[in-house]
């Protein structure tokens, strides 16, 4: 077990399970299909190419901006390119991490560097995350609770019963937190009665420290609830942001298919929407770096009963490279970009 952690903290290792496990999806999705997806994307127009990538580049600007307007209640000059590059720099270590673990420490990195102390970038970090999981919940329970009858029509139990079980458990989350905060017998069964249980479970070692980490947690989450609330346009702002951030990820595959020529009516683009904000809560449950493999899969699985094989192929290989491995690649090159300034700064002090 202590080597599998080893491993799974090596980025090399990373790396290359990225790469067998997309190649394996690949593989998967294009034997049958294969010479009628590269004639559609062949015909693709070049110009959709920029498109696409300044569409990404927008949607980590957005980020960038969350940032910035949460990391401006402690200090108030923090500017717009700095949250851009917090922003970017974060998706790439999310993306080349188990289970997106590694871009928060990285966040702290680039924070530290920005002129925020540790304790001050850790709470835009809960803020941020609080806001962000609230609103996707909110937003994705709205489009299910309007699409739902249609969707289990269209779909095998087991695929709803998916989709299903993601919402709850993303939800359960900021619920169990909230509940925790505002009423003390659940916390207390929970850091006494619940602990006991995992350490009988043989699920941890350590129960004091479990317990430890649960009183940090719904104690920062207490403490970012009354500090948001004491700013409510800093609130409106982040939720505002928080919202056009998700709508312009989940409308990506839309974009993509437009760029491949393919005609989607109202209700399609309703459906994909709400399909790739599934898509989207059940990639967290897939451990490997940057959920690959299960992320083409999934996508595959919901997105094709709305579209043809070889367009829904098409469609996920122009999604995919752009929000993701396109990304990685900017994300990289603007952490060494990064690295270099911190060298050059701290080599040139006196």
């Amino acid at each position: 077990m202590a080597t599998l952690r080893k491993l799974l903290k090596n980025t090399f290792f990373n790396l290359f399970l990225i790469l067998v496990f997309t190649a394996a999806a690949l593989w998967f999705i294009l034997h049958k299909d294969f010479n009628q997806v590269m004639t559609s994307l062949a015909k693709l127009n070049k110009l959709w190419l920029l498109v696409l990538a300044l569409y990404m580049m927008g949607y980590h600007f957005i980020i960038g901006m969350i940032i910035t307007v949460l990391t401006r209640l402690f200090k108030k000059d923090y500017r717009k390119r700095q949250g851009f590059v917090n922003a970017l720099i974060a998706s790439f270590f999310h993306g080349i991490t188990p289970s997106s673990t590694g871009g928060q420490f990285f966040q702290l990195y680039v924070f530290r560097h920005q002129g925020i102390g540790l304790s001050d970038a850790a709470n835009v970090l809960w803020l941020d995350f609080i806001l962000y999981q609230s609103t996707r919940i909110g937003l994705v329970f709205a489009f299910l609770l309007i699409r739902y009858p249609a969707l289990n029509a269209r779909y095998h139990f087991n695929i709803m019963t998916l989709i299903v079980l993601g919402f709850l458990v993303n939800a359960g989350v900021i619920v169990a937190l909230w509940v925790l905060t505002r009423f003390r017998k659940p916390y207390i069964w929970l850091t006494s009665t619940g602990v006991e249980l995992v350490k009988r479970l043989h699920l941890t070692k350590d129960a004091n420290a479990l317990k430890a980490k649960i009183v940090e947690g719904v104690d920062r989450f207490r403490a970012e609830l009354t500090r948001v609330r004491s700013y409510p346009h800093v609130l409106l702002q982040a939720i505002l942001l928080n919202a056009c951030r998700l709508t312009v990820a989940y409308f990506f595959p839309v974009v993509c298919a437009w760029a491949l020529g393919i005609d989607l009516s109202f209700i399609q683009v309703i459906d994909m929407f709400t399909l790739t904000a599934c898509v989207f809560l059940i990639n967290a449950f897939i451990p490997i770096p940057g959920s690959s493999g299960g992320t083409e899969m999934t996508f595959l699985m919901f997105i094709g009963a709305i579209l043809s094989p070889v367009a829904v192929k098409s469609d996920l290989l122009l999604w995919r490279f752009f929000s993701y491995h396109f990304i990685m690649v900017a994300g990289s090159l603007l952490f060494a970009w990064f690295r270099h300034q911190v060298n050059v700064k701290e080599n040139s002090a006196p």
